[in-house]
């Protein structure tokens, strides 16, 4: 207990001083660093609360997951561990990036016990979560899993790649990236590698901004918030191809922010992104 007082002691301090350098600093690089440091700090506190307080749960590993686990998911979870495995190859060739330290993943049993350790969802209900450099999964048989290809579907229709995803352009530009950016990245790979579309017969009565997805996402309609996001990175691939948009990546994680890295690489102003898409 003393060893991780210490260690929450120490990040404490760190956070503090990150938050010292955004107030005395006016160089947006200099911002971000301090930014991209607290938000490392978090995911240090992250897995230390995560083993601290999942120490009910079963390990069962992978070559790249730590996967933790109840006794009610004992029967699947090779098989959840073999569509994690399958994602980080499929993202691994998309973004030609393989993290070598192995992944963390809370597989829940039930909606409650998700809520309950992630209390910050609010009620919410969702099948996935990516937070601070863990990735949270709703067990498949907390559905109908009567169903003889339930598995199958939940791997096609779940949000195992998605939330991957998530953990790769985390990693690829450290944390440095917008939240409507990352969630049409994740809905894009589901679509390209696995077929699945979100919302795909949405109709729009009308068009957010960039600027509002930028800033707005959360409070948005999400439907509408998630597809357009997804129309803007699909649109970005198909126009381009993926090779701008891993130098896109690279720009962000040089610290620039979406605004900078995009106009430095496709080489138009921001505004050019315009609704509806051509």
């Amino acid at each position: 207990m003393k060893k991780v007082f210490k260690n929450k002691f120490i990040i404490t301090l760190l956070i503090l001083s990150v938050f010292l350098i955004i107030i005395a600093s006016n160089d947006k690089k200099s911002i971000t660093a301090a930014k991209i440091s607290g938000y490392n700090a978090l995911k240090y506190l992250e897995k230390t609360r995560v083993s601290e307080f999942t120490q009910e749960f079963q390990i069962y590993n992978t070559k790249h997951f730590i996967i933790k686990y109840k006794k009610d998911d004992e029967a699947i979870v090779a098989k959840i561990g073999d569509m994690f495995e399958r994602s980080y190859t499929l993202i691994g060739q998309a973004y030609n990036y393989y993290p070598e330290d192995e992944t963390t993943v809370m597989l829940y049993t039930t909606k409650e016990e998700f809520g309950k350790y992630q209390p910050s969802l609010k009620g919410q209900e969702v099948m996935g979560l990516y937070n601070t450099g863990i990735i949270h999964i709703l067990s498949p048989n907390a559905y109908n899993s009567e169903d003889k290809d339930y598995l199958e579907k939940f791997e096609k229709d779940g949000p195992i790649l998605h939330e991957y995803t998530h953990r790769v352009i985390d990693s690829l530009t450290r944390g440095n990236v917008d939240l409507w950016f990352t969630e049409g990245l994740a809905l894009y790979e589901e679509y390209d590698q696995l077929g699945t579309e979100w919302a795909p017969n949405f109709q729009y009565d009308d068009y957010y901004t960039l600027e509002e997805l930028r800033k707005d996402f959360i409070k948005l309609n999400e439907v509408q918030a998630y597809r357009q996001s997804f129309e803007i990175v699909r649109n970005m691939v198909e126009a381009d191809g993926r090779e701008k948009l891993l130098k896109l990546l690279n720009e962000m994680r040089d610290l620039n922010n979406f605004q900078v890295a995009y106009e430095k690489i496709y080489g138009k102003k921001l505004e050019y992104i315009n609704f509806p898409l051509q």
